[in-house]
């Protein structure tokens, strides 16, 4: 028993020192703030958590300033892939706000490029993207749209959008950015998004970290938790933050896991859990591949990851 209890503390108790931030010059963010004349201020964070290997994945977030200044510069989302239309459209949250809330609805069960895509593709073939254009939109405009988009959910997205539109029309009166007013916290935030018809925990937290993170959006404490998918799950238990599970019903170890992920990382991060959300996801996705051969030589956790098969 003294053993098991000396082994857990040092499972959750590691220390070393800290890499220095020109080690991630590439980032996880994959954004050279450098070429773009921002500065990278890690003034006021606090960057040390638990353990040491995620608090390296922290050092590539940017300051809530540099966020702030990126967005008015239309960078906003990280990591999509789209054409600069359609990227410009879901980043404009003062404008039409209810395209980021399209966008997180369709981000389910496929690739982030064509799910975010999908508010474009529908202003290019209703001619505009205003909400009363949205609320009068045709069934055939959207399944034409959504049957072409290359969706795996085409058939469920042609029901959950347009239903997306009328839950704002009627709780919001048309202006999706009421959830996230001024004076919200962020659970608050992923709450609302949970009363959208197909949004699970998920895509809400998803929903209210992007907010935070990209867009600058002050929420208040309490803040969201992180949205566990396969990619953050795997990336927890290869970095060696949370123990695999070895038991005999397969689907609830999965849901177990899940869960057991999102309580470490309220360990990890009290303050915000939510903010281990985009460099797990991002390693997961770009290197620390569940059936493809792993990158541990690209990846920026290569060299400490414990699971690396870095030689």
């Amino acid at each position: 028993m003294e053993r098991q209890r000396l082994a857990s503390a040092q499972d959750d108790q590691v220390t070393a020192p800290i890499l220095p931030l020109s080690y991630f010059t590439p980032g996880l963010l994959a954004l050279r703030l450098s070429t773009r004349g921002f500065e990278l201020d890690t003034s006021g964070h606090e960057w040390r958590i638990h353990l040491w290997r995620l608090a390296n994945c922290r050092h590539c977030l940017p300051s809530q300033a540099v966020r702030q200044r990126i967005t008015r510069q239309g960078v906003g989302i990280s990591g999509l892939n789209i054409g600069l239309a359609a990227r410009t459209l879901v980043n404009d949250l003062e404008d039409y706000p209810h395209a980021f809330v399209l966008g997180c609805i369709a981000d389910r069960r496929a690739h982030a490029d064509i799910a975010w895509s999908i508010p474009g593709a529908i202003r290019e073939a209703a001619g505009d993207f205003e909400f009363e254009t949205l609320a009068e939109l045709p069934e055939s405009v959207w399944s034409s749209v959504l049957e072409t988009s290359g969706h795996p959910l085409a058939t469920k997205m042609k029901r959950l959008l347009p239903a997306a539109i009328r839950f704002i029309a009627h709780r919001y009166d048309g202006d999706a950015a009421r959830i996230w007013a001024t004076g919200s916290s962020g659970i608050a935030v992923a709450r609302r998004f949970l009363a959208f018809d197909g949004v699970g925990p998920k895509i809400a937290n998803m929903a209210a970290n992007i907010l935070i993170r990209e867009f600058g959006i002050e929420l208040a404490r309490p803040m969201p938790d992180i949205a566990v998918d396969t990619h953050v799950l795997r990336v927890f238990v290869r970095l060696g933050l949370l123990r695999r599970l070895d038991h005999s019903q397969q689907r609830s170890t999965d849901e177990k896991q899940k869960l057991r992920v999102q309580l470490r990382a309220r360990e990890l991060s009290p303050d915000w859990p939510g903010e281990l959300d985009w460099p797990t996801w991002h390693i997961g996705r770009e290197w620390c591949h569940a059936r493809r051969e792993r990158e541990c030589g690209e990846c920026r956790m290569g060299t400490v990851c414990p699971s690396s098969r870095i030689t």
